[in-house]
């Protein structure tokens, strides 16, 4: 008994099944079944309609140059979906095929039929997912089109496959060769991206446009972290959870579209974001600035925080003629060459927080002052986080008799670096008063007497008196003052 033959679409649809077992769609009638290579007139052929691209190609012209004085190079691969009369791109080209018919409605004949490789349609994921691999090969994407591509892909995944793919999972399909993507993307890359697609962009949309990349989105994305934690500890209470968590987003929303330029500036993030802090907690900038950066050092919020204080601290006036701090004249300043960064030395070095300048300011400060505070010389340590090392010092309201006290101010007065050049003496407070004044005699009388440096190690930092929590805290402030000054020379960082 013979068998009933094929119609035509049955006939098509198991060469599909055979040859493309992913696809759930059939080729256009009449298309190739198999890879190959044609010539097409360039007027049945458009560019990819989901192109990633946000921008004109970086490389725009010098591939123009290249393809007037050369000509078509190798073949423009195409593919043609379902029930559609054009080709279009299939994976990568969509510049070239620009270039070639501006010159083709220019005039020039060379481009009036194109060398075009053709691809049979398998689905909408696929030729995505060829376009988006073209593009990471020649390294051609900001981070935010790749993010947003990568976003758009994950979306289609789900409507073909019916599946909701979590991160971890949608990972996992990029690589795996049984879905022939070809991406390797990490997973904390991956929280990067879609963090860029789904909170950034709408709020960012010109400062990622213009090539902000993957180290500024981690830093944003840290701050947000961080200040989240501030607001949920110190923010308005009695709200439920969710309410709690709005208005931090619209908070934080409203700061950093703000922000938004080709040209947005990091630094002014977080102090913009302080500032409506204060504003809306109705709490003293510097209050805020030192419980956030006792947060990124780690420290939990408590009755220890430092107290609240005057929303502005005035800038430090330039002192007449030279200093009258003994031996200022005789302290070289730091080389303006940028030092290498330090290495990692001991187990005590695992800050892991935001390593800009201005958070590694206040990280000093709040471990100058968490020191202070233990001898009772927290109205001591002055905020500066806009120069310097984070913190100044200035004299205490009583005379010094505890011997660890006094070697915890000299201390602190000398990694901060005051006194390294007269123009860093704060000329407002009593010790700039009297260090200006060469009243040097008053402040000795104050803080226990003249610093014998040569016993300072046995004493202080080598004795067993010293508490475990001082020692720590003195190495900490060393290596946090070491990052700061690997990330800028002594004349910026004091500018």
């Amino acid at each position: 008994m013979s068998k009933k033959p094929l119609s035509d679409a049955e006939f098509r649809s198991s060469l599909v099944v055979g040859h493309f077992g992913r696809s759930t769609e059939l080729p256009p009638p009449g298309d190739p079944i198999t890879v190959m290579v044609m010539r097409v007139e360039i007027d049945q052929i458009k560019p990819y309609d989901n192109n990633t691209r946000l921008a004109r190609n970086p490389k725009y012209n010098d591939l123009a140059h290249r393809i007037l004085t050369l000509g078509q190079e190798g073949e423009l691969p195409i593919t043609r979906r379902p029930g559609e009369s054009h080709y279009m791109i299939a994976k990568g080209g969509n510049t070239r095929l620009e270039i070639m018919r501006e010159q083709w409605k220019a005039g020039d004949a060379r481009f009036q039929a194109l060398n075009c490789r053709y691809y049979p349609w398998t689905r909408e994921s696929d030729v995505l997912a060829a376009h988006i691999a073209e593009n990471e090969v020649r390294g051609d994407n900001t981070f935010i089109e790749k993010a947003l591509a990568l976003q758009t892909l994950r979306q289609r995944l789900e409507e073909e496959t019916g599946e909701t793919l979590g991160l971890r999972e949608f990972v996992r399909r990029l690589s795996d060769p049984e879905f022939g993507i070809g991406l390797k993307v990490s997973k904390s890359q991956m929280h990067r991206l879609q963090y860029a697609a789904q909170l950034l962009y709408p709020l960012i949309p010109e400062a990622l446009r213009t090539g902000m990349g993957s180290s500024h989105v981690e830093i944003i994305q840290k701050t947000e972290a961080l200040y989240r934690s501030y607001w949920v500890q110190r923010g308005p209470t009695g709200d439920s959870p969710e309410m709690q968590s709005a208005g931090f987003d619209a908070l934080f929303g409203e700061v950093l579209s703000a922000q938004d330029s080709p040209y947005f500036v990091m630094d002014a993030l977080r102090p913009a974001l302080e500032d409506h802090l204060a504003t809306v907690l109705d709490r003293p900038v510097r209050s805020i600035q030192a419980e956030i950066a006792a947060l990124g050092a780690g420290i939990e919020l408590g009755a220890d925080t430092p107290p609240d204080a005057e929303d502005e601290m005035p800038a430090p006036a330039s002192p007449p003629g030279t200093s009258g701090v003994p031996g200022a004249s005789k302290m070289a300043s730091h080389p303006s060459a940028t030092p290498p960064a330090p290495e990692k030395g001991s187990a005590q070095d695992q800050y892991t927080g935001p390593s800009d300048v201005r958070s590694l300011r206040s990280r000093s400060y709040v471990l100058a002052l968490r020191l202070a505070q233990r001898h009772g010389l927290a109205e001591c340590v002055i905020s500066q986080p806009r120069s310097g090392l984070g913190y100044l010092m200035d004299l205490p309201q009583g005379a010094l008799t505890d011997e660890q006290a006094h070697w915890v101010w000299w201390w602190l007065l000398s990694v901060s670096e005051q006194m390294v050049n007269s123009d860093r003496v704060p000329p407002e407070n009593r010790f700039g008063v009297l260090a200006l004044g060469n009243r040097w005699d008053d402040i000795y009388a104050l803080v226990g007497g003249r610093p014998k440096w040569v016993i300072m190690p046995s004493v202080f930092l080598c004795s067993p008196h010293t508490r475990d929590t001082d020692f720590d805290d003195v190495m900490l402030l060393i290596q946090n003052t070491r990052r700061l000054r690997s990330q800028q020379d002594d004349s910026s960082l004091w500018d």
